[in-house]
């Protein structure tokens, strides 16, 4: 039966023996999807908590993939699991999965990575969305009542800090008598050191930071509590809508208004190329609307003179 059944097919029945037992062979060595996750995951302690907890988030939203074994599970199957997702989520899953499944083909778990056979979904990216000068005042007028936030918020909208890079940096590395932050490679998203030059405005709401008490020394963002603590202040300064990057958006757009030079501003954000940036943030402010923004500055009890700090570092 098994001669008569292979027979339109040309194929000898000693290589569907082979490939039945390469088959089983493979299955044996394979792991569940949710071991593969939980490797992966464990393997990569060294990231930031964010990108850590969007892997979890992904792992849970595949639940019903959880007990299959990988080398069993076909692009279909992945597919179904981002039924009715937004193109940008369903591409936010897509690269976690992509990186997972490749350390699983790496380990020999399965032989080829499903997502490969997936496609992207193509992104329509809308206007850059900064804050007014008048919404930038008020956040750092409400941040200004707390003060160990106030490096946090003035950093970001001056220096344009990721919010990321801003929990990761340290006080060594800010340099007010010299006028530039470093961000070090292990602080850096892209794992590239860059040099921020401080603007005037910026010094000197860290130097009024400073002479309220502020400590300049070990990180510059405190940890606890930081999500609900931000999302108070955001709310005392009136700004019901918070985008993501938002004050790293301000900073760019304000900043080539104000000075024009695409190539400094490239370098500044950390970026290969001055492409994206002409096209994200050429024109995305006006020159009167920039010169008020990096007049923003402490209220006028504080002094304006920048000290420099951290000759102990």
């Amino acid at each position: 039966m098994a001669f008569a059944r292979l027979e339109p097919y040309n194929v000898p029945l000693n290589a569907v023996v082979a490939e039945f037992i390469a088959r089983h062979d493979a299955r044996t060595r394979s792991v569940a999807f949710k071991t593969l996750f939980d490797r992966f995951i464990a393997n990569k302690q060294n990231r930031s908590k964010a990108y850590l907890r969007a892997l979890r988030y992904t792992l849970t939203h595949f639940g019903r993939l959880h007990d299959r074994t990988v080398c069993d599970i076909q692009p279909g199957d992945i597919d179904a699991e981002m039924h009715g997702m937004t193109p940008t989520v369903r591409n936010s899953y897509l690269r976690n999965l992509r990186a997972i499944f490749n350390f699983g083909v790496k380990r020999g778990w399965l032989e080829a990575n499903p997502i490969s056979r997936l496609d992207f979904e193509d992104v329509q990216r809308g206007e850059v969305v900064t804050l007014t000068p008048r919404e930038a005042e008020s956040l750092m007028l409400a941040a200004n009542a707390e003060n160990d936030l106030l490096p946090y918020h003035a950093l970001g909208l001056f220096a344009g800090i990721r919010p990321l890079e801003l929990q990761r940096l340290d006080w060594s590395n800010v340099d007010l008598a010299e006028g530039h932050i470093e961000i070090t490679p292990s602080v850096s998203k892209t794992r590239r050191r860059r040099i921020i030059d401080v603007e005037p405005n910026l010094g000197t709401w860290l130097n009024h930071y400073i002479e309220q008490g502020g400590e300049t020394v070990g990180g510059v963002t405190p940890s606890s509590n930081l999500r609900n603590r931000l999302r108070k202040i955001r709310e005392a300064a009136g700004l019901d809508e918070w985008t993501q990057d938002v004050m790293r958006h301000s900073y760019a757009s304000y900043w080539l208004a104000a000075h024009g030079d695409i190539n400094r501003l490239t370098l500044q954000m950390g970026h290969e190329s001055s492409v994206m940036l002409w096209e994200h943030y050429n024109r995305a402010s006006t020159r009167k609307n920039a010169a008020a923004y990096w007049k923003i500055t402490p209220p006028a009890s504080a002094s304006t003179n920048v000290v420099a700090f951290l000759h102990k570092h």
